[in-house]
């Protein structure tokens, strides 16, 4: 039998909440990798 990595639990956004930092500001690109970057620790 194989061996198989038990894979990590995924990742889950808010994607309406990353529409509105979109919406509120077309320059929030460094504001959505926050966002990112909080969910995934």
């Amino acid at each position: 039998m194989p061996f198989v990595a038990k894979m990590p639990e995924p990742y889950i956004f808010d994607i309406d909440q990353i529409n509105k930092i979109i919406e509120e500001n077309n320059d929030s690109i460094e504001d959505i990798k926050d966002y990112i970057a909080k969910k995934c620790d």
